[in-house]
């Protein structure tokens, strides 16, 4: 379901169509807004309003917290998620994935697939190849929380919070605490932070044979080096029609 957004036609011999395609999500991509909500509204009444008044309908299933007021702008699929749902995710650990499905916007946490695909190896297995990458990019494993900044220019730390420092240095992020937000809060964000940043990230981009049905956010078992089934999230997925093949990139859960 969705939208031709784009069509290109070759008029030579082969006379080929290319058509770019996306389902109504697009709209959240390509359309910006100003809205403000005031301070204690949970999650979900703030997504299921914007959906409202932009007229797409939502199943909200992911958690929910109450926000400081919210002076929202910029377009829509980055008010959703950097204004709103990153919000949810640091405080309660949890990722999330928007999709849409017969037309209706899924807001849900990650890995709650009711049908778990295996990517086997080996006799009727699926599993073409696989490519792991362990980086350190993006890691942190201190995080500072600055408050309020003086006349003379000056921003007061109100705390520092560190996790394995003497393994891998200091890679430091700053969050700045609002007068709205209370300080234990500003602390349990800085924790989900270490607890998802303050190790190398092992990434896994997996080959096999198709499977239409698995997308982005699902829960699959992997096998790597001919062990073991390891349950993996799927953070990225690109089929190929053509080559009856897919391309996930995965990380263990």
């Amino acid at each position: 379901r969705g939208f031709i957004w784009e069509n290109r036609i070759s008029n030579s011999q082969k006379k080929e169509l290319e058509l770019t395609c996306y389902d109504n999500l697009i709209y959240f991509m390509k359309s910006e807004t100003s809205m403000f909500f005031s301070r204690g509204k949970p999650t979900k009444a703030v997504v299921s309003t914007i959906c409202k008044k932009w007229g797409i309908k939502v199943k909200y299933s992911y958690l929910s917290i109450t926000h400081p007021k919210l002076p929202l702008s910029g377009t829509l699929a980055d008010v959703f998620t950097s204004d709103i749902l990153d919000s949810v995710k640091k405080k309660k650990g949890t990722e999330y994935v928007i999709r849409s499905v017969k037309d209706v916007m899924n807001v849900l946490s990650v890995g709650k697939n009711t049908t778990i695909y295996n990517i086997d190896k080996g006799g009727r297995g699926v599993e073409i190849e696989y490519t792991r990458t362990t980086t350190m990019e993006g890691m942190v494993t201190k995080v500072v929380i600055t408050g309020k900044t003086d006349k003379a220019g000056k921003t007061k730390i109100e705390a520092a919070v560190k996790k394995n420092t003497k393994k891998y240095g200091t890679l430091q992020k700053v969050i700045n605490k609002d007068e709205d937000t209370k300080l234990k809060e500003i602390r349990a964000e800085a924790q989900t932070v270490l607890k998802e940043h303050a190790q190398p990230e092992t990434k896994y981009e997996v080959t096999a044979l198709d499977i239409p049905w698995i997308r982005k956010g699902d829960k699959v078992g992997v096998c790597f080096n001919n062990d073991k089934i390891k349950y993996c999230i799927v953070r990225s997925i690109t089929h190929d029609a053509g080559e009856g093949t897919m391309v996930m990139e995965v990380r263990r859960c």
